[in-house]
């Protein structure tokens, strides 16, 4: 025989007996996916207003018709700001330590809400009422009414009001009087909901400075732009909601693009993603991927949730996959669906209103004259959302402080 044709009989022969051996290995190269959890660039990014793409790793991959996948973090030393334990997250294996990595019964949950949740801000939560500006006529309109009319009459208020909102470059100005620290460091930094450790000192912190200007951004920490809450991709990028500062927040660039155009909700065994503890995973709501924030910032992103769908509920809201696993169109409005409303309804029960949210809310107000109702009457919530016809809406003016309850 020819050493030529021998080896060849050799090579075949070799490659058989591997394919025999190890088969998930060749199933695995198959299947392999590229990572898309990351932001499109035409979600949540800088790019429409500047000829530069948004600065991504190049690991990062995003597309709205798919299902986002756990992208490893930064492997230096974190700190969990839930529960003080210092950890290594790493892209294959969960951190022991968080409190999300393993799945959770409704006791669970609980007991990790009750046990990690630490608002410095001042909150509701806390033995403190809100305090309201009396002179301010925002809500008169509504005043004496109760079930439907109060619910229909609240959406006309906010339609009237919503078509104030600024350009999109102007939102950084907005951001100077609705998003400071002035709760935690309180050192009139940007107060970013995904780097923010309430309980610990900050490992990144930005001043009104570094935004995000076409720059090339590697790493965590480096610079903040836009992050819509509700991605643009949901709803075409139209506005007022694309410029709309009560769902458009800064947020660090980085773990922006790592939240993409997920919903948020809760992870079943989230793996840590920010240095705060943000996670991301498979979710309890629908068992598909979700960005997860912190306790201290749920009922904010919650209430972000209520306002966008009350205000926009005539608008095209579920352009996309994503859009609808949380939004449907029930008689000619849009709703959330059940899953997700019920983690938004628990979230902003066990985090309540807080001085930043009256604070964010009364920012946002001065340069787009709009605001989220259910940050100024929380008790709008379950009129809204839970069908409470009870509830008699009495005017009180715009809330302006938290304050310690008399006893």
């Amino acid at each position: 025989m020819k050493k030529d044709t021998l080896r060849k009989n050799i090579l075949i022969g070799s490659t058989i007996f591997c394919l025999l051996q190890f088969p998930l290995i060749s199933v695995s190269c198959k299947n392999q996916q590229k990572d898309d959890f990351s932001q499109n660039q035409n979600d949540n990014s800088e790019n429409q207003n500047n000829n530069n793409s948004q600065p991504i790793p190049d690991s990062f991959h995003n597309n709205d018709s798919q299902d986002n996948t756990q992208q490893k973090p930064d492997n230096q030393n974190h700190k969990d700001p839930q529960n003080n334990n210092n950890f290594q997250p790493t892209p294959n294996k969960p951190n022991e330590n968080n409190e999300g990595n393993k799945p959770q019964t409704n006791n669970d949950e609980e007991k990790n809400f009750i046990e990690h949740f630490d608002n410095v801000a001042p909150s509701l939560n806390h033995g403190y009422v809100i305090e309201y500006d009396q002179s301010n006529d925002f809500y008169q309109s509504l005043d004496g009414l109760s079930g439907e009319a109060l619910r229909n009459n609240l959406f006309l208020l906010q339609k009237a009001n919503r078509n104030s909102t600024p350009k999109y470059s102007d939102l950084w100005k907005t951001y100077e009087d609705a998003f400071v620290d002035k709760y935690y460091e309180n050192d009139g930094t940007v107060l970013d909901f995904y780097t923010e450790i309430p309980n610990g000192k900050d490992k990144y912190s930005f001043s009104f400075n570094d935004r995000y200007q076409g720059e090339k951004v590697k790493n965590e920490g480096e610079k903040f732009n836009r992050e819509h809450i509700i991605p643009q991709s949901w709803f075409g990028k139209k506005n007022p909601m694309r410029n709309d500062a009560h769902h458009v927040w800064p947020s660090d660039v980085i773990v922006n693009a790592i939240h993409g155009n997920l919903p948020y909700g809760t992870t079943k065994n989230g793996k840590i993603v920010s240095s705060n503890g943000s996670k991301l995973g498979a979710s309890i709501e629908d068992g598909k991927d979700v960005f997860e924030v912190i306790n201290e910032f749920k009922g904010d992103i919650a209430r972000v949730y209520f306002y966008f769908v009350l205000t926009y509920q005539d608008k095209n809201l579920n352009r996309g996959n994503m859009a609808n696993r949380v939004f449907e169109k029930i008689n000619g409005k849009y709703k959330i669906k059940p899953n997700f409303l019920n983690t938004y309804l628990k979230w902003t029960k066990k985090d309540n209103i807080s001085q930043f949210d009256l604070d964010r809310n009364n920012g946002i107000y001065k340069h787009q004259k709009n605001r989220n109702p259910f940050i100024d009457y929380p008790e709008l919530i379950a009129v809204y959302f839970e069908n409470d016809n009870n509830f008699v809406f009495k005017n009180k003016g715009i809330a302006n402080k938290i304050i310690k309850k008399a006893n």
